[in-house]
Order: structure tokens, then sequence, then C-alpha cells
């Protein structure tokens, strides 16, 4: 189509969607102009692609628009009018759902035109409706600002006659506490996202600017929620390095009714993961934490079914629990939730994390197998495919494979460098370093140079893999 933004969000569309646009295109309501549902009905067999280029853009022209000829200017002119109507009946949609846009709307306007008995019900309808809800915690929090300013505006319409008469309601008004909780984690959850960007270019950190809306939080609480203390705790301990901040928030986090609010959940875990991440690759009695929390996200399903769970996450716990010689549990997850993982990735999972178990197993010709499997053009798997061959050669004694390997990885590190994170090209040279100096120990392992590494590696912030090769070296196998 001529119209690329046209196209691009007709394809966004899903069947129902696409079916309830015709319905709204009929609508005269909202369109009282017939070429639209003749261009609709045009369009019918072209779903979703909506690839409509050379004669057939004409030929849809003239039927939409009833012309005797072609205009290439009025085809342009027929789909941004279109596009028009497709983001109004976006809009409707969200409306719809996931929110109390409409209810707020429909109420305001009802109290300003006077229609107060119907507004004061529909207001405490809405007050049920959201607590029963699965909305989003944010979305409830905005709710309750809403609904607490209706009440006053209400008050104020219904009591026009009395100037006191208001008083009693305005003076009870909480509306400073619900936007502050909200604001305040809207604010907390901007910041972590720039503290995370931060340590990804390893910049220095402005604790300043934390640190006015951390005192905020301190001086307006308590809140009502636990989630909001959560958020507080968790860009406090990011932020202050603040070990008993993460104690006390992951006691809180334990206690949250995780059948509900799963975003808002997910996110929290996603928060203390970063935490106990970076904590880890400083000291690894910290790996007992991260699967701690990694458990929590898996045993409470708490991602979003439609967009599935993440393939880092079920790498990541496999990957961890594997580290912990906890390989029955990796074996366990794996298994039960390589189905949860979008089908796109499934099988390079699958693949990949088998082979870490199969490695952690000591069947590294199995491990190999199924290394040899996998197939990806993702940037992170590609690096745990690297750093697992490099293993498998060492265990294997196999010296020219394993010099060939580490040496292709190191210049895979270095081109990749400008285009991924420093802390990951950090982890995996030292990595590559790291093995370097393990694979020269052989045949004769000796205490001295055993020392040397094992007390490099103790020290070693960033290091991938360390408790297995602390284990290889010390064991000499």
């Amino acid at each position: 189509m001529e119209n690329t933004y046209l196209q691009q969000v007709l394809q966004v569309l899903n069947k129902a969607e696409w079916r309830d646009f015709g319905d709204f295109v009929a609508s005269p309501y909202f369109n009282k102009n017939e070429k639209f549902v003749r261009f609709y009905q045009f369009l019918q067999p072209f779903y979703p692609k909506f690839d409509i280029t050379g004669s057939t853009k004409e030929q849809l022209y003239i039927h939409a628009t009833l012309a005797d000829k072609y205009s290439d200017a009025g085809y342009r002119n027929l789909c941004s009018d279109l596009l028009v109507l497709v983001q109004e009946f976006l809009a409707q949609e969200s409306l719809n759902a996931g929110n109390t846009i409409k209810e707020s709307l429909i109420n305001r306007t009802l109290i300003l035109r006077g229609v107060l008995d119907l507004a004061e019900r529909n207001v405490k309808k809405a007050e049920t409706m959201v607590a029963k809800s699965e909305f989003d915690f944010q979305e409830k929090l905005m709710s309750a600002i809403w609904i607490n300013d209706l009440r006053v505006l209400h008050s104020i319409y219904n009591n026009r006659k009395s100037i006191n008469a208001s008083n009693p309601i305005m003076l009870e008004d909480n509306t400073h506490k619900f936007i502050s909780e909200w604001a305040l984690l809207r604010i907390f959850s901007a910041l972590m996202n720039n503290l995370k960007a931060t340590k990804s270019y390893n910049l220095p950190l402005d604790k300043k600017k934390y640190e006015t809306y951390l005192n905020l939080y301190e001086a307006l609480q308590p809140f009502e929620h636990k989630e909001t203390k959560i958020v507080y705790l968790i860009c406090k301990m990011n932020v202050w390095n603040d070990e008993a901040a993460y104690f006390e928030c992951f006691e809180i986090i334990k206690s949250l009714d995780f059948t509900r609010n799963i975003k808002t959940n997910e996110n929290l875990i996603i928060g203390l993961l970063d935490f106990v991440d970076f904590k880890m690759n400083e000291d690894e009695k910290w790996r007992k934490e991260l699967f701690a929390v990694y458990d929590i996200k898996l045993s409470n399903r708490l991602w979003n079914e439609k967009k599935m769970l993440s393939y880092a996450s079920l790498f990541n716990a496999v990957h961890n629990s594997l580290q912990l010689n906890n390989i029955a549990y990796a074996e366990n997850i794996l298994k039960k939730h390589i189905v949860d993982v979008s089908p796109k990735i499934e099988s390079t999972i699958n693949n990949l994390c088998w082979a870490w178990i199969h490695f952690f197993k000591g069947d590294y010709n199995k491990a190999h197998e199924h290394l040899v499997d996998v197939e990806t053009e993702n940037m992170m798997v590609k690096y745990e495919m690297r750093s697992l061959q490099c293993l498998i050669y060492l265990q294997k004694k196999e010296w020219d494979l394993l010099n060939a390997g580490l040496e292709s990885f190191r210049q895979f590190i270095a081109y990749n460098k400008p285009h991924i994170n420093d802390y990951v090209s950090h982890q995996f040279s030292l990595f590559c370093k790291n093995i370097t100096l393990i694979a020269k120990l052989h045949p004769d392992y000796l205490k001295k140079d055993i020392e040397k590494i094992a007390a490099q590696l103790s020290t070693e912030k960033n290091s991938y893999m360390r408790n297995w090769m602390l284990e290889k070296i010390n064991s000499g196998k």
C-alpha cells in the first residue's frame, strides 16, 4: 500500500479486531461515508498482510470511490482518511479494556451536567469493579485517584446551596496520598530504567537524583500498598547497594498474592533479579538468592501469558541451578516450562539447556550433540554456545580444538563489542582468559599455579562460571 502507516497499523489487528473494525466503519456514528465501507470490503481478502500494489490499488480506488478512473493523489488521500478511522477505532478499543478511563469520563460528564444520583451510583459500582478486577496495579491506583476526585466534585455540585456542606468530605480528601503513591511508582520505575542504562554504559551514577525521590517516599510514607514499598526498596538497594533493603524486600514479596497483579509482580521480581545478579558477580553466596527469586517467578508463573515466558528467564534459572549442583531441579523446570517459551525460540533454548545439563552430568558427547542442534541468530545465545563449546573441549582435553575455539571466541567478542553492553564483553573476555590459564595446568596441576588462579578467580568481579572453575582446578579433573 502506498500509505505504509496504514499497512503497518492494519497488520497489528487480530482477527476479532479486524472484524470489529468492519462494524466500526459501518456505523453511521463513526463513519458517514460509504466509500470506507467499500474500502474495508475490498481489503477483506488481503488480511492480514494487506500487500496491495500495482493494478490492485487502482481497482481498490475505483471500487471504493466509484470514480471513473484512478487518481494517485486521490488514492493516497483515501488511505490517509482510512488511517484516521483505524486510529479512532483503536482509541475506542483501548477505552474498553484494561483501564477505567471510560468510567471516569462518563461520570465526570454526568456530574458536570447535574445527573448526580446516577453518577453516585456509577462511581460506587466502579469502585467495586476495580477491587475485583485484574487491572494492573498502577491502573488501580489511577482509578482510586479519579474516584476520590469525583466524590469531592459530586459533593460540591450536590451542595451548591450550602457553602460549608462539602467541608467534611474535603477534610477527609486523600487525593494527595493517592497521587503521591501513583507518581512515586512511576518515578521509581523510570529511575530503575535510568539506572540500568547507566550501568550498561558504565557511567557514574548521579545518586543525588535518586536520593531526592527516596527521601520523598520516606517523608510521605506509609502508603496503603505493599507493592509501593517494594518498589522503593528495589530502587534503594540498587542505588546504595543496600543488602538489608534486599532482604526486607524479599520478605515482603513472599507475602504477596501471586494470583493477582501478575504484571506488577513480574516487574517487582525483575527488579530483585537485577540486584541479585549484580551482587552474585561479586560474591557467590548470592547465587542461592538468585535461585530463590527465579523459583518464585517460575512457580507462580509471573509472566504475561500472551507474551510468554522469556527465554532468558528459563535459561538463567536452569543455568544457575546447575551451578548450585541442583541438576534434578534444572531438568524439572526445563521439562515443565519449555512449552511456556515462544515457539520461535523454544527448540533453540531446549537444546541449549539440555546441552548444559548434560555437561554438568559429565556426558560431554551428549552435551555436544545438543549444542550442534542449536540454531540461532540471538546474540546472547551465541555467547552461551561458544562458552559451553570451549568447556567441552577443555573437559575432553581436545587442546587444539580448545585453542582454536578460544581464539574464535575472542574475535567474536571483539567484533561484537560495539553492539553489546560492556558488562557482557568483559564477562566473556575474562572467561576466555581463565579457561586459557586452566588449560595450561595440564598435565600436572602444580599447587602454586592452582593457588594463583584460585586467588584470581576469588577476587574477580563479573566472573562467569567461577564455582565450576574453582572446583575444576582444585579437583584436577
